[in-house]
C-alpha cells in the first residue's frame, strides 16, 4: 500500500524526491505460513525534495493507516480516510483557523481509470497515467529498500 502513499505525496506536491531515508524497517515475519510471510510487516521513509519540503511515507501491513496528512506554512490537509471507494474526506485548517471539510465531487475511481484507457485507445491520446509514473514509484521504493539495507539515505537520480 506504500506506493499509494507515495503517489500522494508526488500528486500533492508536484515535485520529485531527491533522496530516501529508511528510518524504520521491521522484516517478514518468517516461516512457512501466513500471508506475508515474505514480505516487510512496514517500512517509514522519508524524502527530501528540492524545494526544501520533506515527507514521511508509511507503509504496513501489520496496521491499517488510511490517510496522507500535510502539514505547510498555511496550514494543514489531511485526507482521512483516502483511500475507500466511497466515503473518503479531505479536510482543511488554516494556521490560527479551524478545520472545515473540503467539499468535492465523488467518482468511482476504477471506472474512471478504465474509462481514461478506453478513451486512450478510441482517440490516440496519452493517458494521463503513464507507466512512466509507476516506473518513478517504483525507482522511489527500490532506494528505500536500499537505504534499509545499507542503513543511510539514497541519492535520486
Amino acid at each position: 500500500m506504500g506506493i499509494y502513499a507515495l503517489q500522494s505525496v508526488r500528486y500533492l506536491s508536484g515535485e520529485e524526491p531527491i533522496e530516501v531515508n529508511t528510518t524504520r524497517f521491521d522484516p517478514p515475519y518468517g516461516g512457512d505460513s501466513g500471508p506475508f510471510r515474505d514480505i516487510e510487516r512496514n517500512i517509514v521513509f522519508d524524502l527530501k525534495f528540492t524545494s526544501g519540503m520533506t515527507a514521511t511515507v508509511t507503509s504496513a501491513y501489520d496496521k491499517s493507516s488510511n490517510r496522507t496528512e500535510l502539514s505547510a506554512e498555511k496550514g494543514n490537509l489531511d485526507l482521512s480516510p483516502l483511500m475507500n471507494y466511497n466515503g473518503n474526506h479531505a479536510y482543511v485548517t488554516p494556521k490560527g483557523g479551524e478545520r472545515t471539510e473540503v467539499p468535492f465531487i465523488w467518482a468511482q475511481h476504477f471506472a474512471c481509470e478504465l474509462d481514461d484507457f478506453a478513451q486512450c485507445l478510441l482517440q490516440n491520446k496519452q493517458t494521463r497515467t503513464p507507466g512512466e509514473e509507476g516506473l518513478r514509484d517504483i525507482k522511489i521504493i527500490m532506494a528505500a529498500y536500499e537505504s534499509a539495507k545499507i542503513g543511510k539515505p539514497v541519492r535520486l537520480v
